[in-house]
């Protein structure tokens, strides 16, 4: 005899996020469970390296020049990245030109929020949900950075490199507030707006990056005025950074979506 199916019954336990959680990985599958550990796991791989190094040799491992350190320091957030883009249930990071074609020839929901959409869920479950996840690349973005400064502080030995540690901080500290701003809608809905967004902080990123592995920035970061950005002021403005981002999240986005209407309707400028 064949197995009745039953509906899914709804769980009054569940909070909105667990909802949105257990939600998505039925709707794309578990192997995104799997791939969540692996890129979790090489995200956190390269900060490792450099705690082991600065606890084990600070000296040598800054005399290793910026290309080292910056690419290093750098080395998980494009990783970690993935683990948000992957478990991100937010739509402004698949805006797409071919969206309404792709909804006329599957004749059903292109994005997954459009399914949440019909579900019992509140559309602050999915700002709340992804931001646990951005939360993720947060920290793999700022707290080496931070790590870098408190090294400089505890030894004095170290300030032929705050220079290096400064452009580091600063830079990654940037880079999570763009994404920020443009994945949370922060900087408006228009795909035109959020595109230029991404398109300029990748680009500063990755020039960054290859500029580091190349040797290209290496008589900039020694510059006076940068050294002297390094250690106190710097941990300031990490952990600023960090402070206004979660401000931001809980003050003002998640505010502004709790009564929401569930439409992420884009702002067209072409």
């Amino acid at each position: 005899m064949a197995k009745v199916k039953e509906q899914v019954k709804y769980n009054p336990k569940w909070s909105g996020i667990k909802r949105v959680d257990v939600s998505r990985i039925d709707i794309v599958g578990r192997s995104s469970i799997a791939l969540t550990i692996i890129f979790g796991i090489f995200s956190l791989f390269m900060p490792f390296i450099m705690i082991f190094s600065i606890f084990t040799d600070a000296k040598e491992f800054f005399e290793d020049g910026f290309q080292s350190v910056a690419s290093i320091a750098f080395g998980g957030i494009i990783v970690a990245f993935f683990v948000f883009t992957l478990n991100s249930t937010l739509p402004f990071l698949r805006m797409s030109k071919t969206v309404d074609k792709q909804k006329a020839i599957l004749g059903g929901c292109v994005n997954i929020y459009e399914t949440f959409a019909h579900m019992p869920i509140r559309k602050v479950s999915l700002f709340k949900q992804s931001f646990i996840y951005y939360c993720f690349m947060l920290f793999i973005e700022i707290v080496p950075s931070i790590i870098l400064n408190i090294a400089i502080l505890m030894n004095p030995e170290l300030r032929f490199a705050c220079g290096m540690v400064a452009v580091i901080t600063i830079a990654a500290v940037v880079f999570a507030f763009i994404m920020y701003g443009a994945v949370f809608g922060i900087f408006g809905k228009s795909r035109a707006s959020i595109g230029k967004f991404y398109t300029v902080a990748l680009a500063v990123f990755y020039i960054l990056w290859m500029g580091c592995i190349f040797g290209f920035f290496d008589e900039f970061v020694m510059a006076e005025p940068l050294c002297a950005l390094a250690g106190v002021p710097c941990i300031c403005f990490a952990v600023f950074g960090i402070i206004a981002v979660i401000a931001i999240e809980k003050l003002y986005v998640e505010k502004r979506e709790t009564n929401a209407a569930w439409s992420f309707k884009e702002e067209r400028n072409d």
